[in-house]
């Protein structure tokens, strides 16, 4: 059975106890939208460079239950608020986020009030496909927060999505949704790891809602194994003037897709997204961008890396719309990619649409080798080439590391992807 008709077929168990936050009506029409389209493929243009093909014929188990222990994860060595899933389901003995309810309003998907999810849910979503339908129609297991008016949750938020295959191939699609009132600000951190040696699937998404005055900052870490395939989409909308922070690094997985579309919906938003994606081996990373200037006066400046070696391939597709009424707009885009192989493989493609005739873009993309005077230099210095190699990398690497905003963690970041440019 592909994966297709595994969806359908486990809907028809799952339909009759889903939670009725989600609305009955939404579900149904998103599994027939699964029905339609099916999987993407890379017939469509927005998948024209990532094929699924390889993995449509694996005997998923659909909301496998959880067996892992702590043990199976890696915690990043911050004070913060913890959350983890295991296969897509919350595990709450792993967790912990005592103290949030003074800040937030914190509960599972299943548990929100259906008049806050007819509010937000699914509200932004300029490309759909079978996936992205699959999970809304599975909308049961993941975080609603909503971050009370004023709010400064003091410490980061970290969500901690474990992939267990050691009892075979797992299928999860958690769906978060966090709300951040007027004058509220959170730090979310989500972090992608997987155990056992068998194929995982994630088909995660994440929506955020920002309102007057608020500040997100997000982050993705994907560090999951080399039988991972991973769909993530993120959307950030800005309801009002508000100021949002992203940055996806992905340094491991077979299959990696982010998709981060951001919608500035009124004047006076800004937005700033950031990626650094390392390949090796016949590692597949795509990157998929659209920046929404819906609105005048807003601001979005955006830069994405990547390191390719051995066979790997990286796609980088970044679009910047600016609707008509989006006049005084500001909108800068940049992809730079360095390949260590003759054999690894980027496409790019920066994109800018504009209606409005009073703004200022700019994008603009390379993909090259290390810079050969760089290389002579710190050689003629006595660092050996191996390891020039590696501090050109670094130095490269640091315009996104250095975005990281909390000491800590961007430390222990670093050093990761330290040990991993390692020859």
């Amino acid at each position: 059975m592909n994966l297709k008709d595994l969806i359908l077929e486990e809907y028809k168990t799952f339909a009759p106890q889903a939670s009725n936050a989600v609305s009955k009506v939404l579900r149904e029409e998103s599994i027939k939208q699964v029905a339609e389209w099916g999987i993407p493929t890379i017939k469509q243009e927005e998948w024209k460079y990532t094929n699924l093909k390889s993995i449509l014929d694996t005997p998923f188990r659909l909301n496998a239950s959880p067996a892992a222990t702590s043990n199976a994860i890696h915690y990043y060595n911050i004070d913060a608020y913890k959350l983890v899933f295991v296969n897509g389901i919350l595990n709450a003995s792993l967790s912990d986020t005592k103290g949030i309810e003074a800040f937030a309003t914190l509960k599972s998907i299943s548990e929100a009030e259906p008049a806050i999810l007819s509010k937000y849910f699914n509200k932004f979503h300029p490309f759909q496909d079978g996936l992205q339908a699959a999970n809304l129609a599975f909308a049961q297991h993941g975080v609603y927060l909503h971050v009370n008016k004023g709010k400064a949750l003091p410490k980061p938020v970290v969500v901690y999505f474990l992939s267990d295959t050691t009892q075979g191939p797992i299928f999860a699609q958690p769906r978060n949704l966090i709300v951040l009132e007027q004058g509220a600000s959170a730090k979310w951190i989500e972090s992608f790891q997987s155990t056992g040696n068998d194929t995982s699937f994630t088909n995660i998404c994440s929506e955020f809602f920002l309102h007057q005055d608020s500040h997100l900052e997000q982050y993705k870490f994907q560090q999951e194994n080399d039988k991972a395939y991973h769909v993530g989409t993120s959307q950030v909308v800005h309801l009002e003037k508000s100021y949002s922070h992203s940055a996806v690094l992905t340094w491991s997985g077979a299959l990696v897709r982010n998709n981060l579309n951001i919608h500035l919906g009124a004047e006076y938003c800004e937005a700033h997204l950031y990626g650094l994606y390392l390949g090796n081996n016949s590692r597949h990373i795509d990157n998929h961008t659209l920046v929404d200037h819906a609105m005048p006066n807003c601001y979005s400046n955006e830069l994405y890396k990547g390191i390719l070696d051995d066979q790997s391939t990286g796609v980088f597709n970044g679009k910047i719309w600016v609707q008509k009424d989006a006049q005084k707009t500001n909108a800068f885009q940049s992809n730079k990619n360095v390949l260590l192989s003759q054999k690894a493989t980027m496409n790019t493609k920066p994109q800018l649409e504009i209606f409005a005739d009073d703004v200022k873009c700019s994008h603009g993309a390379t993909v090259g080798q290390l810079d050969e005077e760089a290389l002579f230099f710190l050689r003629a210095r006595g660092i050996p080439l191996a390891q020039a190699r590696m501090l050109l990398m670094q130095a490269f690497s640091d315009d996104v590391l250095n975005k990281i905003t909390i000491p800590a963690l961007q430390e222990e970041i670093t050093a990761t992807i330290a040990q991993r440019l390692r020859p």
